[in-house]
């Protein structure tokens, strides 16, 4: 995960859960004309910052950018994003070279039942 992205996108991203939070705490039905008009600009506001920050998230996995359209599907779609596997780590786990496990000692029975190791010289 690249971290730099992943700051940008608790930046961008959790005041625009805020936004969405304040808007949907005024109801727009109880409050009149200007209210409701309010009201839905501050959630407009706070979905499209949740998408950036998004946006971000799922360019810190190495994942194309519209993953984030996920969030619009609310808790699930976020979810959906945390689970997404790291791109990043699976090619590093897969372009790093593995080390053979190293051979045991061969071993040849000796002449008095007892197991001596394989010696070259001998």
């Amino acid at each position: 995960m690249r971290k730099k992205e992943n700051s940008k996108s608790l930046m961008i991203g959790v005041p625009g859960i805020v936004l969405q939070m304040v808007g949907n705490f005024f109801k727009p039905e109880d409050s009149g004309g200007e209210g409701a008009i309010l009201c839905g600009l501050l959630m407009l506001a706070g979905t499209v910052l949740l998408i950036w920050g998004l946006w971000y998230y799922a360019k810190s996995r190495d994942r194309s950018g519209y993953w984030s359209l996920c969030g619009l599907l609310s808790c699930i779609g976020i979810i959906i994003l945390a689970c997404l596997r790291d791109k990043n780590t699976e090619s590093l786990d897969a372009s790093s070279e593995t080390t053979p496990a190293p051979e045991p000692p061969d071993l040849i029975p000796s002449g008095d039942g007892d197991w001596a190791m394989w010696d070259d010289d001998a």
